[in-house]
């Protein structure tokens, strides 16, 4: 029996042994996981508050400015409690608060530090990274602050007074002490603010003050430049030379026709082989054209009779004459025609010569891809200090494709009214030569003038560089700025029978063009009126002589009938514009 008992408590013992053995094994594997565990929590907390820390981060950076959350949390905080909360997402740039007196190296954590105080004038300071001002009654309610705030801030607590409670409040197991002078930065801070904003309500009213006259004075100018939408003004028109007037023309052909003067002198010059520098015998000077064909002479002599039926004073005086060795302008060079091979009985003409000419080249406007002139480009001009048009290519890019059919005018309209036109004489330079342009497109598409733009435009497509090249046959007069229109003898007859190769071209220029000399437009509406080819005709058989009549015949009756349908063709255009861009 002892040995079966010694048994018994053997096998106990061995049992308690294992039970032992089994709980420590448990225990160790336990202890194992909840280290595994505290070791999960703690990473995943971690990771957590980096989460929060990473959107956080970008919310206040990115978010919170795009959209003025934190504008409309502090007028819903402004609404309901009475309260100002302004952060650093409201930072006005225009005003800078000046903290001098804050001792800052008794603050800590600078970067989150919450004024609280009764003031709701005050406004956000530059140099407070995230600090809030928030409003409250005399009297603070401990439990708001006592665990309310999950972050850890330090709070400044000031009366109605702007004075510092005695109280010391511990915020996050963070205690601060507050001075006195804190109180008297924020109400300089008040003080400040509310006079930034006078000065600057008044600064920003002045401005828009110096903004409306800048377009008001800028509106008045441009009035004077460009009339009725679609005509030069009288800025403009009283600018441009006087040219040759019809009294110049008028001496010239007296002096010509009164048998007192006589050529002393002919030598090559004035372009083309045949035609002749001639000199009279009291120093005067002419050129002398001379044509196989006697409709280069009558589109030359007839061409300058449109001209001065359209006032355009840019032709230089012109008449009509017949070689005749008898008579006593020609008895002093009878050798000198025979070496000219000129033949007697042939009709020339002369035309006086103008010294101190010098090439004129093709402006920007009428060059390919920038060929349009209308007020806008006017303005532009006027903007932009005679320089380029300054519109982005966005801008050029809406106006040429009439996207959402914005011209531009809204560009131009901010501008006028940054910036004050100043008319210095490039600008006025540039103005008054495109004033004389207006009349050359129009006067060279009625005759269909070959030699002189078109010229260019033919060759633009063998020579990209041409359009830069002087234009033919166009002078312009140093002294004066004058531009002169020489050699039209293409005009109303060659250039006619032609038309159905260079009419493209012909157009080009004017469907592009919508500003205009206001006489010229009405000298053609009077030509239209009272028939252009009578009132030529008219013009040949007063102004020349019975000798040059027998020779050289009227314009044709062909001729007549294109040149009427050009110049309707002329002023359709002139109405198209007004439409265009009338009150616009």
């Amino acid at each position: 029996m002892i040995a079966n008992e010694k048994c018994q408590k053997s096998s106990e013992v061995v049992d308690n042994c294992k039970v032992e053995k089994s709980v420590a094994i448990d225990d160790t594997m336990l202890l194992i996981l909840r280290k595994k565990r505290r070791a999960f929590y703690q990473h995943t907390c971690l990771l957590s508050v980096m989460a929060a820390f990473t959107i956080g981060l970008a919310i206040g950076i990115f978010f919170l400015p795009l959209i003025g959350l934190t504008s409309a949390s502090s007028k819903s905080t402004d609404e309901n409690n009475h309260n100002v909360v302004i952060t650093a997402a409201q930072h006005n740039p225009l005003k800078h608060t000046k903290l001098h007196k804050y001792d800052f190296n008794k603050l800590q954590n600078r970067n989150q530090i919450d004024f609280i105080e009764n003031n709701n004038n005050i406004k956000n300071p530059a140099i407070y990274s995230s600090v809030s001002f928030i409003s409250d009654d005399n009297s603070v309610d401990d439990e708001k602050y006592s665990g309310g705030l999950e972050t850890a801030t330090n709070e400044f607590i000031l009366n109605n007074n702007g004075k510092v409670n005695n109280n010391d409040y511990a915020i996050a197991g963070v205690t601060v002490n507050v001075d006195d002078e804190i109180s008297h930065a924020v109400i300089e801070e008040n003080s400040s603010s509310s006079n930034s904003n006078k000065n600057m309500n008044i600064e920003i009213q002045s401005h828009e003050q110096q903004e409306n006259s800048y377009e008001k004075e800028n509106n008045e100018t441009l009035r004077r430049i460009i009339d009725d939408d679609i005509y030069w003004g009288q800025m403009i028109e009283n600018r441009i030379p006087n040219g040759f007037a019809k009294r110049d023309t008028e001496d010239w052909q007296n002096y010509l026709h009164n048998n007192v003067t006589e050529i002393i002198k002919i030598e090559q010059g004035c372009g083309r082989m045949q035609n002749r520098l001639v000199t009279f015998s009291d120093g005067v000077k002419a050129c002398v054209r001379y044509r196989q064909n006697t409709d280069q002479i009558q589109g030359e002599l007839f061409s300058f009779f449109l001209g001065r039926m359209l006032n355009i004073t840019n032709l230089v005086p012109s008449a009509a004459a017949v070689i005749d060795w008898e008579s006593r302008l020609w008895t002093q060079v009878k050798q000198h025609i025979t070496e000219s091979q000129w033949k007697t009985s042939r009709p020339v003409v002369f035309t006086k010569w103008i010294p101190d000419l010098e090439p004129s080249g093709i402006p920007e406007q009428f060059r390919p891809l920038e060929r349009h002139m209308n007020k806008n480009d006017i303005w532009n001009i006027t903007l932009s200090d005679g320089g380029k048009p300054s519109q982005i290519l966005i801008e050029r890019l809406k106006s040429k494709y009439n996207v959402n059919n914005d011209d531009g005018s809204d560009y131009r309209r901010k501008l006028m009214r940054k910036k004050k036109i100043t008319l210095n004489d490039k600008i006025y330079d540039k103005l008054i030569e495109l004033a004389q342009w207006s009349d050359l497109i129009i006067f060279d598409y009625l005759i269909a003038n070959l030699d002189r733009v078109v010229n260019n435009l033919y060759n633009y497509q063998w020579n990209a560089d041409i359009m830069a090249a002087p234009a033919h046959n166009l002078a312009k007069q140093i002294n004066s700025q004058l531009l002169v229109f020489l050699d039209n003898e293409s005009g109303l007859l060659h250039g006619y029978r032609l038309l159905k190769k260079y009419e493209a071209y012909h157009s080009l220029l004017l469907d592009d063009l919508c500003i205009f000399r206001k006489s010229t437009i009405d000298a053609l509406k009077y030509i239209r009126d009272n028939n252009a080819g009578e009132l030529l005709n008219e013009l040949f058989e007063h102004t020349t002589t019975s000798e040059v009549r027998d020779v050289l015949p009227p314009l044709p009756e062909k001729s007549i009938k294109i040149l009427t349908d050009r110049i309707d063709h002329v002023l359709q255009q002139v109405q198209k514009c007004q439409d265009m861009y009338s009150n616009r």
